[in-house]
């Protein structure tokens, strides 16, 4: 936490410095599971703008409903 009032989110392990517009395709799920979109457990990779959008929601979802599960 920031202050009484802001809340930092972050998860930076899988960063990259992108050398090109291109998007890469993820073929493997690290990170935190509940976090992950479901094409990542398929095995046909999936890419990574869509996987961040996907875990955006789902901290949406949990601060605004408050649950977890």
């Amino acid at each position: 936490m920031a202050s009484e009032r802001q809340i930092l989110i972050s998860e930076f392990w899988r960063a990259y410095k992108a050398r090109s517009l291109e998007v890469p395709v993820f073929t493997d799920h690290k990170g935190t599971k509940p976090f992950l979109p479901p094409e990542a457990f398929t095995g046909n990779g999936f890419r990574g703008n869509h996987g961040d959008m996907w875990a955006m929601a789902t901290t949406y979802v949990i601060l605004a409903s408050g649950k977890v599960s």
